[in-house]
């Protein structure tokens, strides 16, 4: 016994360890689909769930393959907030590449995901840090799409400092990448990717500044272009975005249709948007307790609390128990309200502090109030008006440098535009010299390569549109006519001949031969019975797979008599197929005949189906023909 356990084990083991090349081809397509994601920036955790199932087989693969595998792991766990994961497979990234050439583009990438993981940590300085290095690495290198990227990371640590104005600068920067370099080089769907990544951090900077028409404007411009580029991730944050800026704006009706959309949004996904939901639903219960509709109020922050344990994000966290304590003092439960006010105090470094620090202190004013403990609620209202005065100072600080660099980057947009059209007109006058002074032999020389390059052009989309008629018209395993090609074939056949047979084949007991020998020793069986039928087929005769392990033959000219021998030919062709314990392959046939040109295909093959589930009937390993609509007829076992 235990001889045949050992055995049975290691025949386990070593169809486990011959199955591994093939998993690394799976993962190596994985790879190149996710590759073409990366450029929207815009994984999410189904992506990151995706990568990790593979954490255990990539080693397979080359070196570079793996280096590529783990950067875009390195990405999807930063932007789905795993930044401990995040910052972990950065560290094997850097082991891994040490000494391997041609991957600079791959450790430009990594790098830039670190920047995302320590902006996660609200560790500003380490960010700035790391995003300066990386736009200085991605000019020297030429690549201007991350530098975009790094420019926009800067100015987000720049803006979660409050220094606005040097964010602003940073998307300034960022715009004149995108106009110079970007715009011409990348796809229409990645322009308006980028085009609503920018505008969306401009109108972000305006509703932090409490600019909220301004910011609903940019926010609008940033929901337009993602939209056009179908990129979810982001649609989420702008719907966000401007639920919070109607609110602001005290446009009720509209902040709760936003935050509505992104509710929707965010539950349509494979796996849950948790941070989308969970502001989604603050931003409700704020609506619904600014117009004094408590029980909706209670309902959506009965919802968010659910999620309560997975948020870290401070300004979440902050509405969150501001909203709370706004209930609780509207049910006038006093001590309540100040409970909830009390787990601001964690939470207060932030630059949303002054607005959101002096909405505690009034709620705790009218609590204490409440209770009759005035000298507390005095106290406390003296605190809103230092933090209110504080504010007042902060942004009469910051709005004259603001006006000057949002100058500055209107400025810069026209700037590049003109530039733009300048460069235009240039092309255009040298393109004019050029061809005046061109002499008869160039002229003659660029007809010819043009005429060679149409030429290559129309090879190329022939053999591309035969490459993707194929991949259209066959199947995948069979390399036949798959299902949508075999049913046109018998629609057009039909039309054309006068007499015409249709055959269609079931593998007998083809489940067990997958549930006793695999599915593998399936797949060879399906192969080698397309193959024969192939050779079995003559002339204007047709061959396809419908479905599992069904097949139909189109047979024009045969009328039933003729193709039932057909039929019983090729059943004992299907005897050279042997199954590992020596059993032999059997196939059941149904065939049917059309009533003339233009007859009905699928009541023919209505008909040669009930012939089919006969033959079946009568024990398999059978031909049958239907001559009439009710009455198949038996000819023969095979």
């Amino acid at each position: 016994m235990s001889f045949y356990l050992s055995r049975q084990i290691f025949c386990l083991l070593l169809a486990l360890f011959l199955s591994l090349p093939s998993m690394a081809e799976d993962l190596s397509e994985v790879i190149v689909r996710l590759e073409a994601k990366r450029l929207d920036m815009s994984f999410e955790d189904e992506e990151r769930v995706l990568l990790e199932s593979y954490s255990d087989q990539y080693e397979l693969l080359p070196i570079r393959e793996q280096l590529n595998y783990l950067v875009l792991l390195q990405d999807a766990q930063a932007r789905s907030s795993k930044v401990s994961e995040s910052l972990n497979t950065r560290e094997l990234f850097k082991q891994k590449s040490i000494g391997v050439e041609g991957v600079d583009h791959l450790k430009r990438y990594s790098l830039h995901c670190e920047t995302i993981a320590y902006g996660y940590l609200q560790q500003i300085d380490k960010t700035i840090l790391l995003v300066n290095q990386l736009i200085q690495i991605s000019r020297d290198q030429g690549d201007p799409l991350l530098e975009f990227h790094a420019l926009l990371k800067l100015g987000d640590s720049y803006a979660g400092e409050g220094k606005f104005s040097k964010a602003l600068q940073q998307f300034s920067q960022a715009k004149e990448v995108y106009s110079k370099q970007l715009s011409s080089t990348l796809s229409e769907r990645h322009r308006n990717s980028k085009g609503g990544e920018l505008s969306y951090r401009v109108g972000h900077i305006y509703g932090r500044m409490l600019r909220h028409q301004e910011a609903i404007e940019y926010i609008k411009e940033a929901l337009r272009f993602d939209t056009l580029a179908g990129n979810q991730r982001n649609i989420r944050f702008d719907y966000f975005r401007l639920g919070e800026e109607y609110y602001f704006l005290g446009e009720f009706e509209l902040s709760r249709y936003y935050f509505n959309k992104l509710i929707k949004a965010s539950t349509s996904l494979v796996e849950t948007d948790v941070y989308k939901l969970f502001a989604a639903r603050v931003g409700l219960a704020r609506v619904y307790i600014a117009e004094q509709d408590y029980d909706s109020a209670q309902k959506y922050l009965d919802l968010a609390t659910q999620e309560l344990s997975k948020i870290e994000d401070r300004t979440w966290l902050m509405r969150y128990y501001l909203a709370m304590a706004k209930l609780a003092l509207s049910k006038e439960d006093f001590n309540e309200a100040l409970s909830q006010t009390s787990h601001l105090d964690a939470l207060s470094e932030s630059i949303y502090w002054f607005s959101i620090g002096a909405k505690r202190r009034e709620i705790e004013a009218k609590a204490y109030a409440g209770l009759g403990l005035h000298e507390e609620s005095a106290q406390a209202y003296r605190k809103v008006v230092e933090l209110e005065r504080q504010r007042n100072d902060y942004f009469r600080l910051i709005t004259a440098e603001v006006e000057k660099t949002r100058f500055d980057f209107e400025l810069t947009s026209l700037k590049v535009e003109n530039l733009s059209r300048k460069s235009q007109l240039a092309e255009l006058k040298l393109e004019a010299t050029e061809a005046r002074a061109s002499k008869s032999r160039d002229r003659l020389i660029t007809a010819m390569l043009l005429i060679a390059s149409l030429l290559l052009i129309v090879l190329i989309l022939i053999v591309g549109r035969r490459r993707l008629r194929h991949l259209a018209d066959y199947d995948v395993l069979t390399k036949v006519h798959n299902r949508r090609a075999i049913l046109q074939l018998a629609d057009e056949a039909i039309a054309k001949f006068d007499v015409l047979s249709v055959l269609i084949v079931d593998v007998d007991f083809f489940k067990l031969i997958n549930d006793k020998y695999g599915h593998s020793q399936g797949d060879k069986v399906l192969l080698e019975v397309a193959a024969i039928a192939n050779k079995h087929c003559g002339k204007e005769q047709y061959f396809g797979r419908i479905g599992g392990e069904e097949f139909l033959f189109i047979l024009p000219k045969l009328a039933l008599v003729e193709a039932s021998s057909f039929a019983q030919e090729f059943s004992e062709k299907l005897s050279q197929i042997n199954l590992p314990d020596g059993g032999k392959v059997t196939v059941s046939v149904g065939v049917s005949q059309s009533e003339g040109r233009g007859d009905n295909y699928p009541r023919l093959l209505e008909q040669a189906d009930i012939a089919l589930y006969r033959a079946k009937e009568m024990g398999r390993n059978q031909v049958c023909i239907q001559r009439s609509p009710n009455q198949p007829t038996f000819v023969s076992a095979v």
